[in-house]
């Protein structure tokens, strides 16, 4: 993240989208005394732009991977902080990229059982339903969990997405689903391709930072693909000729599903 040296900035009072309130900023935590009107987020908690911002900046700073009313703790969607912040383009980049990074960071490789609160690691990378051994001794049956949504698991005994609790959602799909599209400029006819993409040997999640190159060299497992047509780079028709060729195949849809690296 940049600096949370923010100037302020101040809502246009005759803005009709806007619920002004004569508050308290709820999330003026640095007592900086911002002169801007306030204005109501969706969970009903104050604001001004530059504290949205910088409360905001300190938690993508923090790691956090979802952006959260300091209060109440309600999900914002990044839609409303791009708004009710006055997030400049640049300062949209930066958070859209920061939350990716944070989100990947946070994957990891061991979880808190729901039950007893140990650390489990999964077995099974493709399997989102994990038995938890020490609830499993102490309740005389087996206990499972979901390694997603973190509560006891429903569903069918396998599964790679998600299970039936309604509020499990795979995030890196999500992701993949919304990020904002890009055009490779030097790629004739490639446009409307995903920012981010899985890496189809791995599932690694892998943000394009060049409209140049269309190949990329996945972080984890160092294989390198087309972020385009999501083949190898040696078996994409493209790069026979040049880098910047277009695919045969044209630009590959979002994908549905995360590949998972086979293991030995």
């Amino acid at each position: 993240m940049g600096s949370t040296d923010t100037h302020e900035k101040c809502y246009n009072p005759q803005d009709p989208t806007l619920t002004f309130v004569d508050a308290d900023d709820d999330h003026d935590f640095e007592c900086d005394g911002y002169t801007s009107k306030r204005a109501k987020m969706s969970c009903g908690h104050t604001v001004t732009p530059t504290s949205l911002t910088r409360w905001c900046q300190r938690q993508l700073k923090e790691g956090k991977n979802k952006l959260e009313c300091g209060v109440c703790k309600t999900k914002w969607s990044l839609d409303e902080v791009f708004k009710m912040a006055l997030l400049t383009d640049e300062e949209k980049t930066s958070f859209e990229s920061t939350l990716f990074k944070n989100f990947a960071v946070s994957d990891l490789k061991t979880k808190s059982c729901p039950g007893c609160k140990s650390q489990i690691m999964r077995k099974d990378p493709k399997n989102l339903c994990v038995r938890c051994p020490r609830c499993t001794a102490d309740r005389g049956a087996a206990f499972d969990f979901c390694w997603q949504c973190l509560k006891k698991w429903r569903g069918p005994a396998y599964r790679s997405n998600r299970c039936d609790n309604p509020e499990c959602v795979c995030q890196a799909l999500v992701t993949l689903q919304t990020c904002k599209v890009i055009e490779f400029k030097e790629v004739k006819g490639v446009v409307d391709c995903p920012s981010i993409r899985a890496c189809p040997i791995c599932g690694t999640l892998v943000e394009h930072n060049s409209l140049r190159c269309k190949n990329v060299i996945c972080p984890d497992c160092k294989v390198e693909f087309c972020f385009v047509c999501l083949k190898l780079t040696k078996d994409c028709s493209g790069v026979r000729g040049s880098y910047y060729s277009a695919c045969a195949t044209q630009v590959a849809p979002r994908q549905t599903s995360i590949p998972v690296k086979e293991t030995i």
